[in-house]
């Protein structure tokens, strides 16, 4: 069993020093790009309807287990605009019937209706 629990030593290389700024600098891309990553993993899909355009809102198809906090981050981090409120709705999905396979039902999704301050919009395509 010791074989398991050896550990093999080997000649440490010198690091190469980076300035301050580099490291600041990277480590800022770094959490901006995984911050977009998760934001599109949360925001699915945009849902463009006439009430949500005549209302000033913008909805979207997000993940099923995605709360109002997450949505919020998500929005900012992928239009750079931070929402005034994020209203939640699961979306029962239809009872649907064929002749080929008789009945079914429709997957069931979560919807958020985001609302931004007077004035402020998005381009809905850009992020997603």
């Amino acid at each position: 069993m010791s074989i398991f629990n050896r550990k093999e030593k080997t000649a440490a290389a010198p690091k190469a020093t980076k300035a301050a700024g580099e490291k600041k600098a990277n480590a800022k891309s770094v959490v901006t790009s995984a911050a977009k990553i998760v934001g599109s993993r949360t925001l699915l899909r945009p849902v463009i309807t006439e009430k949500n355009t005549l209302n000033g809102t913008y909805a979207f198809q997000v993940a099923p287990t995605a709360n109002k906090n997450e949505i919020m981050k998500a929005v900012e981090s992928l239009y750079g605009v931070a929402p005034v409120s994020v209203r939640i709705i699961n979306v029962i999905g239809k009872t649907v019937r064929s002749a080929k396979t008789g009945e079914g039902k429709r997957r069931d999704w979560k919807k958020a209706i985001v609302r931004f301050e007077a004035g402020k919009t998005i381009n809905v395509y850009e992020g997603i």
